[in-house]
């Protein structure tokens, strides 16, 4: 897994340069904004910032996994299968 700021560093030339990005490397960009702010959920001792990054984390959670169902249809069955 790559430094955050790589990983978002990488995608944003990818944009600029018109090159073209694959699946996963979306679904990473998004799975690693939603672990930057789930950490500084935690991390925080504010209540009104600690909020705001728990609302962050569960936008970014959202996006990544409406990117997996996109990339992979029914990956999402096989995995909550028991």
């Amino acid at each position: 897994m790559k430094n955050h700021y790589t990983l978002v560093r990488n995608i944003r030339k990818k944009m600029r340069l018109a090159e073209q990005i694959t699946p996963d490397e979306i679904i990473d960009y998004y799975w690693s904004f939603y672990r930057l702010h789930e950490t500084k959920e935690i991390d925080s001792r504010n209540p009104v910032a600690k909020e705001r990054h728990k609302k962050k984390a569960l936008y970014y959670k959202d996006i990544a996994e409406k990117f997996e169902e996109e990339a992979y249809p029914g990956l999402a069955k096989i995995v909550s299968k028991p």
